[in-house]
């Protein structure tokens, strides 16, 4: 399963980085934390789209 990084997850969901780290900290999307950066896998990604009404951008 790839890793993405934050900057591609916001680039994915239109959101600037700020946020994508907002919603990391406060548990919406799943991530963990390899060394000293921050990866979000496709599929937590993809099960943070289905349970919201996010549409890919």
């Amino acid at each position: 399963m790839k890793q993405l990084k934050v900057s591609e997850v916001a680039e994915r969901l239109g959101f600037c980085d700020k946020t994508v780290y907002r919603k990391i900290w406060d548990g919406e999307i799943p991530a963990k934390k390899i060394g000293r950066n921050i990866r979000v896998s496709e599929q937590a990604l993809e099960d943070y789209l289905n349970s919201s009404n996010l549409k890919v951008a």
